[in-house]
């Protein structure tokens, strides 16, 4: 099943209606046999311009992102669901592409393309960093002793 990122706008909402909201809008996943992985909190911002949704105009929103699998048909059921609930300002569910690539443990002398770990990069920008301040053969003078 493809991995796909749900970005909600949620109305600004009391804390328990906010949780029964999206309760409701992770039933709508699993109605379509999906699975939810992730919801992260964004926090309580003021929308970028005032948005009319069922009625009602919304100027502050709770923002929200949800990541889930579920099949390339079933998004689509999910996404009229979403628009139809009347708590909801803004739903938009994006493709997540997985990188499958091995990180390359020597710094900067990858080879095939792999991504750089951050251990080998550190080490390499630390040592390069220590070599124009001077200080790279004091410390291997004292490495020695």
């Amino acid at each position: 099943m493809p991995r796909y990122e749900l970005a909600l706008i949620l109305k600004d909402l009391p804390r328990a209606a906010l949780a029964t909201a999206l309760k409701r809008s992770c039933q709508h996943v699993w109605k379509e046999d999906g699975v939810v992985r992730k919801i992260e909190n964004l926090g309580t911002k003021p929308l970028p311009y005032r948005m009319h949704v069922h009625g009602s105009k919304n100027v502050t929103g709770s923002y929200f992102v949800m990541n889930f699998d579920s099949s390339t048909n079933a998004k689509e059921e999910i996404e009229k669901r979403l628009r139809r609930d009347a708590e909801i300002v803004r739903p938009t569910i994006f493709s997540v592409v997985e990188d499958d690539e091995r990180p390359c443990m020597r710094g900067l002398e990858c080879q095939f393309g792999e991504n750089v770990s951050l251990i080998g990069e550190r080490l390499s920008w630390r040592t390069k960093a220590l070599k124009k301040t001077n200080l790279y053969a004091g410390l291997k003078k004292n490495k020695k002793n």
